[in-house]
């Protein structure tokens, strides 16, 4: 069997990806050329340094929010049925993205879309007991409550998409 120099490969790599008749799977066969040139490799390298990099001004992002949500609390489960004492710890409450979830849902974390729970409220709200409508209510008035007070739009806007979970 015939091995390809890497500029024979190179070249092959350069026809395909700019060839203007249907060759099939045009991106597989691209890709299997940068693998044998080791560009995969390297490619895979980038990838996990620029994830790398994204998780951690994610984490440090989520930890800010964390301290103003803390000193927006005031030692207070910051749902408005609850309101019980948590102490200036930060180790105790639990922070609730009201908006949860991953990937393009990450975008809404932000102070005004965060409050800070206790154990208890916060294990009703991840289940929904009693419901999703009872923690869009109780949120879209956590938000009026702090949203005269602090950055009033960021508030507006979170209690209206709140709202726009009600039924």
């Amino acid at each position: 069997m015939a091995t390809l120099s890497k500029r024979t490969l190179a070249e092959i790599r350069e026809f395909i990806a700019n060839v203007q008749i249907d060759l099939g799977d045009r991106e597989r066969w691209v890709a299997q050329i940068d693998y044998a040139l080791g560009k995969g490799k390297r490619h895979a390298r980038l990838q996990l340094v620029r994830t790398k990099a994204k998780a951690a001004e994610h984490r440090d992002e989520t930890a800010e929010i964390r301290q103003a949500v803390w000193a927006r609390s005031k030692g207070r489960c910051e749902n408005q049925g609850c309101g019980a004492f948590l102490g200036p710890v930060s180790s105790s409450g639990h922070m609730d993205h009201f908006f949860g979830g991953s990937g393009r849902r990450r975008e809404m974390q932000a102070v005004a879309t965060c409050w800070r729970l206790c154990a208890d409220c916060d294990h009703a709200k991840t289940n929904n007991i009693p419901g999703l409508a009872h923690w869009a209510e109780r949120f879209i008035e956590h938000c009026h409550k702090y949203g005269a007070a602090r950055d009033g739009d960021a508030y507006r806007a979170a209690a209206e998409a709140a709202g726009r979970r009600l039924p």
